[in-house]
C-alpha cells in the first residue's frame, strides 16, 4: 500500500487549513485536530475544526493535501 509511506498526518495531530476548501467552508488558517484517518490511496482525514475561543466549528472530512502540521 503506497499510502502508508506517505502517511504523514495521524490522529490527534492539530492541523490547519492551508486554504478553504468546498467539503469545509471555512477560512484559510482554521484550526483543527484530526479524529480520524481514512485508510485510502490518498488517505482522507476527519478533522474536528475549532475557532479561536477552541469552540468546535465543525467536523469536515478533507484530504491531506488541504492541512498542514
Amino acid at each position: 500500500m503506497r499510502w502508508l509511506k506517505r502517511l504523514m498526518l495521524n490522529e490527534y495531530d492539530v492541523v490547519r487549513l492551508k486554504r478553504t476548501v468546498a467539503e469545509a467552508p471555512l477560512p484559510q488558517g482554521t484550526r483543527g485536530t484530526i479524529v480520524h484517518v481514512y485508510p485510502a490511496d490518498p488517505p482522507g482525514y476527519e478533522v474536528e475544526f475549532v475557532d479561536e475561543a477552541g469552540n468546535t466549528v465543525g467536523i469536515y472530512t478533507v484530504s491531506g493535501s488541504d492541512l498542514e502540521a
